[in-house]
């Protein structure tokens, strides 16, 4: 129980409400610049970054093996229509060197020979009508409405002719060149190598010696 009177030494009674006080604890070496919860939020940062350019990164890979497919499909198409294209002119060859065999104007071997190209552009012709309908293949197996249901081409449905695509060598653009500085392979390796730099901080913190300061005082 407590004493009364004026005469008592204050520093025994506390106020009606109680006593608080007011502190704080900083390290001076190890765990100062960074510590093990500052560096896991900027990695967890990091990482989030990250996947937003693997997100980009899966986009293009989509976007480029579409593309790839839609001119694959174009190619084979175009090359059925010249096939189709020589093997009229053949036959039609082929009649008039019939023609000219029996007048007496072409041997024999003449007729075998123009006969052997028919055959053969046959032959190239089937080939390219089996790689025309994979290239469509690879190109339904990318069409997708926007409630996710698979989609086929329309019947009949031809590729648009490639006639506008140039050959030339073309310097980049600024757009171009900007897309390549930005692209999401290349900003993963720098996210990476900040990734690295933020565990090497960490680790070269935990090998100073600890030294806090500490202070309270009462309120």
């Amino acid at each position: 129980r407590w004493a009364n009177g004026v005469l008592l030494n204050p520093e025994n009674k506390q106020p009606a409400v109680g006593q608080s006080f007011i502190g704080f604890e900083l390290p001076l070496l190890s765990g100062f610049l960074t510590d093990e919860a500052r560096t896991g939020l900027a990695r967890a940062q990091l990482l989030e970054q990250t996947n937003e350019q693997v997100a980009r990164e899966m986009a293009n890979e989509l976007l480029y093996k579409g593309t790839v497919a839609y001119l694959e499909w174009a190619y084979s198409s175009r090359q059925v229509e010249l096939l189709r294209q020589a093997i009229n002119l053949t036959r039609v060859r082929l009649q008039q060197t019939i023609v000219g065999y029996e007048a007496g104007d072409l041997a024999a071997i003449d007729t075998l020979e123009t006969y052997t190209q028919l055959t053969g552009r046959e032959a190239e012709l089937f080939r390219a009508e089996s790689e025309l309908a994979n290239a469509r293949l690879m190109v339904e197996a990318r069409l997708w409405a926007d409630d996710g249901i698979f989609q086929n081409l329309p019947s009949g449905s031809l590729p648009q002719a490639l006639t506008d695509l140039s050959t030339q060598p073309q310097l980049a653009t600024s757009w171009q060149v900007s897309q390549l500085v930005n692209h999401p392979k290349l900003i993963q390796l720098q996210l990476q190598q900040q990734d690295l730099n933020l565990e090497a901080r960490l680790k070269r913190q935990k090998l100073l010696p600890k030294l806090n300061v500490k202070y309270q005082f009462l309120a």
